[in-house]
């Protein structure tokens, strides 16, 4: 993490995908700010990302004093995210009662020709 403090996450080796993974904690001691993270390889460009730390507002504790007010709108949902999969699964039920259709009619042929 290259802002104050800086934390030094060491070295890690990458796996046969050329992916390496880091996990570390932010210091509470870390400022409510925007943060970057850096890595650097032999042979690669530097890579960076950046991160907002934000204040934890579950935490309570002692508050201060003070005034303001805001308006807002919304519905009061999350926005979705992903793929609709709902075409996806009506072909999928479709498909099955096609399958079972076939299975059906296949083993009344079976009988009726065996029973001749």
């Amino acid at each position: 993490m290259n802002s104050t403090p800086t934390i030094d996450l060491g070295t890690q080796v990458a796996d046969a995908n050329g992916e390496v993974t880091f996990r570390w904690t932010i210091p509470a001691s870390a400022a409510i700010d925007t943060h970057t993270f850096s890595l650097e390889a032999d042979g690669y460009d530097t890579q960076s990302v950046s991160f907002r730390v934000l204040a934890d507002v579950s935490a309570g504790g002692s508050g201060g004093s003070g005034s303001g007010s805001g308006s807002g709108s919304g519905s009061g949902r999350l926005p979705s995210t992903g793929a609709d999969t709902t075409l996806l699964g009506a072909a999928a039920l479709l498909l099955l009662a096609g399958g079972a259709v076939a299975l059906g009619s296949a083993r009344i042929r079976r009988r009726s020709s065996s029973e001749v």
